[in-house]
């Protein structure tokens, strides 16, 4: 189902942003 899979696409960015605002932090 198409929107299974928007939203894992969703998570998985949010999950790529929160790592690159940890790199950008330290």
């Amino acid at each position: 189902d198409l929107e299974i899979i928007l939203e894992a696409e969703e998570i998985a960015y949010c999950e790529h942003m929160k790592i690159i605002d940890e790199l950008g932090d330290s």
